[in-house]
This record gives C-alpha cells, sequence and structure tokens, in this order.
C-alpha cells in the first residue's frame, strides 16, 4: 500500500527533528583500540595545524625509511594490520593522519588539497631528520596520488623532494578516467539537500568542507601524474583487490599495465575488494616483499 501525499509530508515533518537532532550529536567515544594508537603516536604542526603521525622503528640494519598513506576518508589506522611485520624490513615505518582526517587538525572552511598534503609528507620527513635518506613508499586510494605527487616533485628534484626508492601502489585512482566514485561521494561533493544527513550519518563532518575536491585535483593533474609513471625508472608496482567498485576490474590493472608494465601487477584473489592490506594483510605483505626482494 502506497503512502499518500499528504502522508509523506507528515511523515517528513516527523522526521527532520529527529534528524536534526542525530546530525547535532556529539561524536561518540573513541573505542579502547583506537585510544591506544592514538598514545602510541605524536603531533607536529604544520601551519599552525596539528598532524598526527606514528615513527615505528624496526630494522636497524638497512637505514632505509617507509611511509605508509592512508585512503579517503579513513586514517593511518588502516595500516595497523600489517605495519608491525613492515618494521621487521625497514629501519623506520612512518604512518601519518592527512590534515582532516584522522587525529590530525580538521580546519573548517579549508581548501583541503593533494599538494598540501604532499607538503605535509615532505614537512614530516624534515621534522624526522629522514630528508635525503632512502625512502620507500606504500599509498592506498586518496594516498595513491599523494604519492603521484611526491613522485613528481622526486624527478624534477623539486627542493625538498623526498628520495624516493620505491613506490607501491592499492586500490587508488591513478588513473581518473578508470575511477568511479561512490554514490554517497557523489552526493556529498554535489553539497545535495543530504549532505548534512550523510555526513552524520557516515560519522565523518568534514566531507562538505572540500575534502572530496581530491576528484577534480586528479583530473586538473592528469597529465603531470599518469606522465611520472611512465617516464620514472623508480620501481613501481600495484596491489590491487580485484573486487573494487571504485577502481573497477579488467580496466584499472589494464591501463596500468599499458603505463607502467605488465609485471608491475599483483592481482589478489577475486574476493578481495577496495581494502586489501586489512582484507588480506599475509596476502597484501607477500605481494609487497616479493616487490621489494625483486631489486
Amino acid at each position: 500500500m502506497q503512502m499518500s501525499s499528504k502522508g509523506r509530508f507528515l511523515f517528513a515533518l516527523f522526521l527532520l527533528p529527529l534528524l536534526a537532532v542525530y546530525v547535532n550529536l556529539p561524536a561518540p567515544p573513541l573505542t579502547p583500540m583506537l585510544l591506544q594508537w592514538q598514545d602510541s603516536g605524536s603531533f607536529f604542526i604544520f601551519e599552525q595545524h596539528s598532524i598526527f603521525y606514528k615513527d615505528v622503528r624496526g630494522y636497524p640494519g638497512n637505514g632505509d625509511a617507509l611511509i605508509l598513506l592512508h585512503g579517503f576518508p579513513t586514517s593511518s589506522y588502516d595500516w595497523s594490520k600489517v605495519w608491525d611485520v613492515l618494521s621487521q624490513r625497514y629501519t623506520r615505518v612512518i604512518l601519518l593522519d592527512f590534515l582532516g582526517f584522522g587525529f590530525s587538525a580538521k580546519p573548517k572552511a579549508h581548501k583541503y588539497s593533494i599538494v598540501e598534503q604532499a607538503d605535509i609528507v615532505q614537512s614530516l620527513c624534515d621534522y624526522l631528520e629522514i630528508v635525503g635518506k632512502k625512502v620507500h613508499i606504500i599509498s592506498h586510494d586518496y594516498g595513491v596520488s599523494v604519492a603521484q605527487e611526491l613522485l613528481a616533485r622526486y624527478e624534477s628534484r623539486a627542493e625538498g623532494h623526498l628520495n624516493i626508492k620505491s613506490i607501491c601502489f592499492s586500490n587508488g585512482g591513478l588513473f581518473p578516467e578508470t575511477n568511479h566514485p561512490r554514490l554517497l561521494q557523489k552526493l556529498l561533493k554535489d553539497g545535495s539537500l543530504l549532505s548534512p544527513i550523510l555526513t552524520r550519518l557516515s560519522n565523518y563532518f568534514l566531507f562538505k568542507s572540500g575534502l572530496l575536491g581530491y576528484i577534480e585535483e586528479r583530473w586538473e593533474n592528469r597529465r603531470r601524474w599518469i606522465g611520472v609513471l611512465n617516464e620514472t625508472r623508480v620501481p613501481l608496482h600495484l596491489i590491487y583487490g580485484p573486487a573494487d567498485p571504485v577502481n573497477p576490474h579488467p580496466s584499472f590493472v589494464q591501463r596500468f599495465k599499458s603505463v607502467v608494465s605488465e609485471s608491475a601487477v599483483t592481482v589478489l584473489p577475486a574476493h578481495i575488494s577496495h581494502y586489501p592490506h586489512l582484507e588480506d594483510p599475509r596476502g597484501f605483505l607477500h605481494a609487497y616483499f616479493t616487490f621489494v626482494n625483486s631489486f
């Protein structure tokens, strides 16, 4: 039985106050695991904004550092299942929450950008005194664009560039033409009337403050960021979960192989989706170590 127009109107009048209350409720308390993650990290200041990071001291032998760049809309906690094993390979493993994410500052009315996030990574490396030392990068989702920007700076020998020795990408929008944002992302990005409600329901109030501008930024920097993948001699690899609806198989993998190389891809089992390092940490680590052992 269908609801009449009057019934729908009355239902909306009843629902809107409840939604208004829900939207303005305080955030839920952190879980013990997140509190422990926060307590094990530190903060540094970037242009008056506090940035959360973890600097894990690992294997003392090779002197190399590994930087882990998380995705959207999550945080460095995405790497919680793999970072301790990775620390057995590298002297230092560095994780951070990008500006607007996780425990880092979330300034309102701020124009967030991939370029600024790359500036933050460089500033953190300078703060930790690893600029000039060998750096390896693993990046996921939003973080792959930051890695592309850092790689472009390395290739042009821009001031303050990182000495990048390898990059591993995972399920991110390397190619805007093969990237398909989810409906939720589109609704939030377009600033629809549903945005405040969806923002609260997604438990992430900064969507409306410009974080989704990175989708357009990928198109604006497409030639530079894709071109550097083809031109660089830095070892590159892709670890890919093929059930990913954002970067669907096989078009995404085919595009990567055509730009980089046939051998630069590890496709995980068919059920692995957008978060391989969380869904299949053992497979992810095996693929990564096979990559780094190859050079």
